[in-house]
């Protein structure tokens, strides 16, 4: 009995407000999702690996008075489990880009996976704006494609090509996890099977076909090409106007050296609902909640107001209840 009490214990603080926001976030939606996944993972032998419909949660997101945004998830793969049982992933990321896109936007998926932030970058530019997702894995594309027509969007355009230092051709590395495809990469590794000839297009090339307006917002998550891209991105990055960028680095030096020839500045993204969100120097000593189960994620900007603008923009309406919660 015990060894019982010390588990729950154990789960219990493992899930209170101030270490998991994003279950807090919408606590009703996550306990219905966490009973349905417990009973059908258990009852069911094929469940974890079926399509699931899902509406994501609606904290936070700019709705607009629309239909709630839904994904299709198969709850076996990580990202997609995360999606089935918070409707939402990367609660950091998440609030960040919803901070920073508005009406008439264009932004760049780089990394699109199932189409997560290109729903909500959709949702967000309306459709004055564009988003453009880039996924070079043919079945995850597929899916990719699915979700944004599930949503009814006719703002998104999505491209097959891997975003590379030229364009061309290039090897594409597929993930050998079947629970976190997340990792294919046009780069080598841990993780990565046999690779195959995917399509590319440098970030320069790519812009210069966008014609007038230019790119407003990048996101990357692209498993340690980053560097490839900003060198195939020179004129795009060296402009006054460039992009701020969203990136993830397990290894940040390579990435912030780069960045910083081109007058960029960056920091490191963190959410808690006790402080909302936060933009931290990139070596700043902090408690991560997010530590154990997500690589750092930053922001990069020339314009050092962005990162201010950010920070308000995310915490300007913010409930009294959040705050409260998060000290527990």
């Amino acid at each position: 009995m015990s060894s019982w009490i010390q588990r729950v214990r154990d789960v219990a603080r493992r899930n209170r407000p101030s270490r998991k926001p994003q279950l807090w976030e919408d606590p009703w939606l996550s306990l219905r999702r966490r009973l349905a996944f417990e009973v059908n993972r258990r009852t069911r032998a094929d469940w974890l690996d079926s399509t699931h419909v899902i509406p994501l949660s609606g904290a936070g997101f700019a709705n607009g008075g629309g239909a709630p945004l839904s994904l299709a998830v198969v709850p076996r793969e990580m990202m997609n489990q995360s999606l089935f049982l918070y409707g939402s992933f990367e609660i950091a990321e998440t609030r960040l880009i919803q901070s920073l896109l508005r009406p008439g936007m264009t932004f760049l998926d780089i990394g699109a996976n199932i189409g997560y932030y290109t729903v909500i970058g959709a949702r967000l530019v309306g459709p004055s704006g564009k988003v453009h997702c880039f996924e070079p894995h043919p079945e995850i594309r597929a899916r990719l494609q699915d979700n944004i027509a599930r949503n009814g969007f006719q703002n998104v355009v999505v491209h097959g090509e891997a975003v590379a230092e030229n364009s061309g051709t290039v090897s594409f590395f597929v993930s050998a996890y079947d629970e976190n495809q997340g990792v294919s990469s046009i780069l080598p590794g841990s993780g990565r099977r046999e690779s195959q000839p995917v399509p590319s297009v440098s970030l320069d090339d790519f812009v210069a076909g966008l014609g007038p307006g230019g790119v407003d917002l990048i996101k990357m998550d692209i498993e340690g090409a980053e560097v490839q891209v900003i060198s195939g991105g020179q004129r795009t990055l060296s402009a006054n106007d460039a992009p701020a960028i969203i990136f993830e680095a397990a290894n940040l030096e390579p990435v912030a050296r780069a960045l910083s020839a081109f007058g960029y500045r960056i920091k490191r993204h963190h959410y808690t609902l006790a402080r909302g969100l936060e933009l931290l120097d990139p070596d700043a000593a902090f408690d991560n909640i997010f530590g154990e189960y997500e690589a750092p994620n930053y922001l990069a900007a020339k314009d050092a107001a962005v990162f201010q603008a950010a920070v308000d923009a995310a915490n300007a309406a913010r409930p009294a209840m959040l705050r409260v919660l998060g000290r527990i």
